[in-house]
């Protein structure tokens, strides 16, 4: 379960980071 667990969060990080970093990291852009 832990693999499982650690996997999850990377992939749960990398979707929420991404997303941020879209509106945060580059709002002027748009």
């Amino acid at each position: 379960w832990s693999g499982v667990a650690l996997i999850v969060n990377a992939v749960l990080c990398r979707i929420l980071t991404r997303r941020y970093d879209k509106v945060t990291m580059k709002p002027q852009v748009d």
